[in-house]
């Protein structure tokens, strides 16, 4: 069941941000490029939950990239705060945690001009090519990051408005 629409629906019109254009998409780099390249053009941010992870299915940053037209390059930054992350998570699960062991390295590679942009008191942050927002899709995560990117937009000033297609 869908949570993170409901959730992320709210909070953006809570900060005076009208959604128009609501898309679920398969995990299929095109389709997501498209939609990226189509919102881009015509929105004032679009946002991206889900798909920003290390499996095989998660292929957002690569169809952020396409849809902008940017390149995919590794992001020194997210490696370094990933490799801060896993210590810290090491460190408190004690040493014999077998499950951290995951693949920072895809990760990293992100669309060309990937800000990380970190929160006091958030586990991971919010990432912003352009106008393009890209969020996780673990509900938990997800809340934590619109709740920042509605603040951010907020504070923009802009005036939102989006063609309806």
């Amino acid at each position: 069941q869908d949570v993170n629409t409901n959730y992320a629906s709210r909070v953006l019109r809570s900060c005076g941000v009208v959604l128009r254009r609501v898309a679920v998409l398969a995990d299929k780099t095109e389709e997501i490029a498209k939609a990226v390249r189509e919102m881009a053009e015509d929105c004032t941010a679009v946002i991206t939950i889900g798909g920003i992870g290390p499996t095989h299915d998660d292929v957002t940053f690569r169809a952020v990239a396409e849809g902008l037209g940017k390149e995919l390059v590794h992001s020194v930054e997210m490696e370094g705060f990933l490799r801060q992350y896993k210590t810290k998570r090491s460190a408190e699960a004690g040493p014999n945690r077998a499950d951290l062991n995951w693949d920072t390295q895809k990760m990293c590679l992100m669309p060309a001009g990937t800000e990380l942009l970190m929160e006091e008191g958030k586990d991971f942050p919010l990432l912003r090519t352009g106008d393009v927002y890209m969020l996780p899709g673990v509900p938990q995560f997800m809340r934590q990051q619109i709740d920042h990117a509605g603040r951010l937009l907020k504070k923009s000033g802009c005036a939102f408005h989006c063609r309806q297609l």
